[in-house]
């Protein structure tokens, strides 16, 4: 069953269901790359891993409370007397992230690293140990002899994209951002694909050696595939506000869309 939606399906944005979605896309955009890369080239599905702690607002089952302990006492019976006022225990259980992305290298033993590709989640656009991981990584591709390839298809959060925010919004109004910066006499040059909710994912291009021509990754039957073969459609509840909720200008439209499919009553 594809998604109802023609583009980027927003419910899949909430954070439980981003984190599913989000290994299978990779993984899908490592075969459709693989499946037309020349010989000597190919796309190598990679993580980076790290330890996020007290982040009650991503993994809020990450929190255990527990309750005081009684204090002690030898029976006796205390007059005027203050004892420790016993404090409320709150753990937070620190776990690992892990955040696939691609890299596409030459096939030889010196494994030339030629595109990254990355995928935006969740814990790159808010403030903490994830965003500056990604950052710092961001950074150091920009300044390699690397192509960068950025997809993100999450609304909420702040800005992590390399381009600019303003200077997109000066030519298009976007909900979603893939951004290509090359290298090369192009370096400090960024082609971008702003996209809106009521937009179809687009076809992006994925620079190799020089001289060869980009390889094409078409990203919105990845999200098709991905939504049908993943069955996450079963768990997304149409009947409610996505979150985070859509533009007054575009809920309206989605929820007569929603109506059509079916979706809504």
């Amino acid at each position: 069953m594809p998604s109802p939606f023609p583009g980027m399906d927003p419910y899949i944005e909430n954070t439980f269901r981003w984190r599913q979605f989000h290994g299978h896309f990779i993984s899908d955009i490592t075969y459709q790359l693989n499946a037309q890369l020349p010989q000597g080239i190919i796309a190598q599905y990679e993580e980076r891993c790290y330890v996020m702690p007290f982040d009650d607002e991503i993994y809020p089952d990450a929190i255990a409370v527990e309750s005081p302990s009684a204090p002690l006492s030898d029976g006796r019976t205390a007059v005027m007397e203050r004892t420790e006022t016993v404090p409320l225990i709150i753990k937070y259980a620190s776990h690992e992230v892990t955040e696939p992305f691609i890299e596409v290298i030459t096939a030889d033993d010196e494994e030339r690293v030629l595109t990254v590709i990355e995928f935006l989640s969740p814990t790159n656009k808010r403030a903490g140990i994830g965003r500056d991981e990604y950052t710092v990584k961001q950074s150091r591709v920009l300044n390699s002899e690397s192509h960068l390839l950025e997809i993100d298809l999450l609304r909420a959060g702040e800005h992590t994209v390399a381009v600019r925010r303003e200077r997109v919004l000066a030519r298009k109004q976007f909900d979603y951002l893939v951004s290509l910066h090359r290298v090369g006499n192009r370096r400090g040059q960024f082609e971008v694909w702003p996209l809106t909710v009521r937009d179809m994912l687009p076809i992006v291009r994925v620079p190799l050696l020089p001289g060869m021509p980009d390889a094409l990754l078409d990203l919105q039957p990845i999200m098709d595939g991905v939504y049908d073969r993943s069955a996450v459609g079963h768990r997304l509840k149409y009947r409610e506000e996505p979150e985070p909720p859509l533009s007054p200008a575009d809920a309206p439209w989605a929820d007569a869309l929603l109506r059509e499919k079916g979706l809504r009553s």
